[in-house]
């Protein structure tokens, strides 16, 4: 069980079983005599949703403005934007009612009662246990009051569209009474009443149950999360911190939180469409987060341009989400793993991101920013100022921007880009064979790739750009790819090992069977010329080596041989073309193919087994075929790109030449399920003509 469903029972009344929870708000509410302190609990809770009973359920609700309140329209627009915040995050639907008399609830001012509250009609109770909730049907006894007066008076009002007010209490407050009106309860077993048996108000401090209850985690809690109480200590958060406004009002927090989200979720389930529905979202500054069903406020609480001091939980579905602190001059810390707390603006704890949410990119901003990687591949952008980028154990994008940076690029497939006069000053720990540096803007060869060894660390050295890379890198050296031209010209700097000394019969360390270790250096541009020598060919087998071009949408092309015969190739040296841009060269090899095939004609292709053309995309296995001399069968292929070999197994191991301008790559002819795995039985070497290059 997680650590944080007691708090969502709390929240909603119901179980992870889906079940009335027993120890709960609900059920504090239901024990005579109520209030209690120290808490107990009722057989029966205070229990209800909107619709079906049936947690998980969605459900339609009217609304009516109470005439006689005589609502403004920036109240209106108050109140429905923070109810379309509760819309946009569950299966619920708002909608205007015709009338007073079949509205399922009302909004109503109560002036001078200086109170904020949710009543609702009577409903039948649910016992402990029970698979079902209460249901709340409309009724003229259902409303959300409130005195709207000013702070003076209430501290609940004035209700507009301005969030600065009251450092966003009194919008605050509405959220919370929306949440009553939808059926949850508070953080923990208290209300704001007085307890006879003491003559005072319940206090929340003492009875709070949960390490969960407070604002940071729900806003439907009584409790800041910098004030003491019960189980203060054992606060899995700590240290927060929102600050004031300019007025000096203490900032509120303006969306439902992390668990009002699980808890709300719980019991009507995900939305089915809204305005955090899809992929896409932008959160923060350059917000593209748009209205909702009966008012645009939605779009204020997560625009950081217009929610100035911002306290909120971003929560959307999809992929390719964006938190944007662009803006912001303070230092920032932002870690997109979800169920986590950023700080930005200056405050701490300010930014949740939900469970189960995906938020794939983090901008910076003029601060020196800490920005940390989820798991599911991020882009992180540093921006100004001195930043620390975290990789997660997804493939991530890093970019520093100005100022030196510091990266840490994870567990994935990693590439920090950047153009080159940002690199200068950057620290890049745990460099290794799984990052790339992407350096844009500029073609850089590779005699113009400076390299040296400063004791326990190493200064790659591009022109005036020093880049600083803990570690000696003794085994393998350095490779630049350039590619492109005008603003699509960049220069991919990775790190390659040596390839291994291979001897017949002797098994590869497994920990060296790498595939094609930069396939970047395979790929054209249009421009990049390759060829190809032939290495060594120690095989009791007379195998046949070829090679095709896949395009930039994967198909495979024309299949070409290099040589039909390893041991008697004719020549050692192959002129490999000019690949168009975005094309890759892949490497196949045909066991003992000069003994099953005299001649091969000119005409050579895959195909997949229904006979359509090969794509990389595709995976394999692959047909070997002629026009004139149909399928090429009875043989054993082998190929560089795994995913065509069978079993998915990698059939190439690769290093990088001394110097680090070629490219390197021993075939094994035998499956390395069963073979000896020597891989030395056709080994090449592949050579461009870009590594003079520096052009900026």
């Amino acid at each position: 069980m997680l650590s944080y469903e007691s708090e969502i029972a709390i929240l909603s009344g119901i179980d992870a079983n889906g079940r009335v929870a027993s120890e709960t708000y609900a059920t504090w509410r239901d024990y005579t005599p109520y209030p209690t302190e120290p808490p107990r609990y009722g057989g029966t809770a205070d229990a209800f949703k909107w619709g079906s009973g049936q947690p998980g359920t969605g459900a339609t609700i009217s609304y009516w403005f109470d005439t006689a309140s005589n609502w403004s329209n920036d109240e209106r627009d108050a109140f429905l934007g923070t109810l379309a915040l509760w819309t946009a995050i569950a299966n619920v639907t708002i909608v205007a009612s015709p009338d007073e008399a079949s509205a399922g609830f009302r909004i109503v001012r109560t002036a001078g009662t200086k109170t904020a509250d949710w009543n609702n009609a009577a409903f039948t109770h649910p016992a402990v246990g029970s698979d079902t909730l209460g249901v709340l049907a409309p009724n003229y006894d259902n409303r959300i009051h409130i005195d709207s007066n000013g702070p003076e008076d209430s501290g609940f009002g004035p209700i507009g569209t301005d969030l600065q007010v009251g450092g966003g209490f009194p919008l605050s407050t509405l959220i919370h009474e929306y949440g009553h009106m939808l059926g949850l309860g508070h953080g923990g077993p208290y209300d704001a009443v007085r307890n006879p048996a003491t003559g005072k108000n319940v206090d929340e401090t003492t009875q709070q149950t949960s390490p969960y209850d407070t604002k940071l985690w729900t806003i439907m809690s009584y409790l800041s999360p910098d004030q003491k109480a019960a189980q203060s200590h054992l606060y899995p958060v700590t240290g927060t911190n929102w600050g004031k406004n300019a007025a000096g009002d203490d900032n509120a927090p303006l969306t439902p939180m992390a668990l009002d989200i699980l808890a709300i979720q719980r019991m009507y389930g995900l939305p089915t469409s809204g305005p955090l529905t899809g992929d896409n979202h932008v959160f923060g500054f350059h917000s593209n987060i748009g209205s909702y069903d009966g008012g645009s406020l939605i779009a204020r609480f997560y625009d950081f341009s217009i929610n100035k001091n911002p306290v909120i939980t971003i929560w959307a579905t999809g992929d390719h989400n964006t938190l944007d602190a662009s803006q912001f001059r303070q230092d920032a810390f932002i870690d997109l793993h979800p169920g986590t707390f950023s700080s930005v603006n200056g405050q701490k704890n300010n930014i949740g991101i939900a469970f189960f949410t995906v938020i794939n990119k983090a901008i910076g901003g003029g601060g020196n920013d800490t920005l940390i990687a989820s798991d599911v591949g991020s882009t992180l952008e540093g921006r100004d100022g001195t930043d620390v980028l975290w990789g997660g154990a997804g493939n991530d994008t890093l970019i520093g921007g100005a100022a030196p940076d510091i990266f840490h690029p994870g567990g994935g497939l990693n590439v920090l880009r950047d153009t080159l006069a940002n690199m200068d000053g950057d620290i890049i720990f745990e460099f290794g064979q799984n990052t790339t540096i992407d350096v844009t803007g500029v073609l850089i060869g590779r005699d113009n790739l400076k390299i040296v060894h400063t004791g326990d660390a190493t200064v790659l050295a591009l022109g005036d750009t020093e880049m600083l890379l803990p570690g000696t890198f003794a085994d393998g050296d350095f490779m630049a790819v350039a590619r492109g031209s005008g603003a699509a010209a960049h220069t991919q700097v990775t790190f390659a090992p040596f390839l291994p000394s291979l001897f017949e019969g002797v098994r590869v360390n497994t920990s060296a069977i790498n595939g094609v270790v930069n396939q970047p250096f395979l790929t054209g541009d249009g421009s990049v010329h390759f060829t190809l020598d032939l290495q060594a060919a120690v095989s009791t087998f007379n195998n046949t080596l070829g090679f095709y071009k896949v395009a930039a949408d994967g198909t495979i092309g024309p299949v070409s041989v290099l040589f039909a015969n390893s041991h008697r190739p004719g020549t050692t040296a192959f002129d490999l073309g000019t690949p168009g841009n975005g094309e890759k060269i892949g490497f196949f090899l045909i066991q003992d193919g000069a003994d099953h095939f005299a001649n091969l004609p000119g005409n050579l292709r895959f195909l997949t087994g229904d006979g359509a053309a090969a794509n990389i995309n595709a995976g394999g296995p692959l047909v070997l075929n002629s026009p004139t001399l149909g399928d090429l069968s009875g043989v054993t292929i082998f190929h560089s790109f795994q995913q065509f070999n069978p079993g998915n197994a990698l059939q190439v191991l690769s290093g990088v030449a001394s110097g680090g301008k070629d490219l390197m790559i021993g075939f094994e002819d035998l499956s390395t399920a069963t073979g000896d795995n020597d891989f030395q039985d056709v080994v090449i070497r592949i050579h461009t003509n870009h590594n003079d290059l520096f052009i900026a």
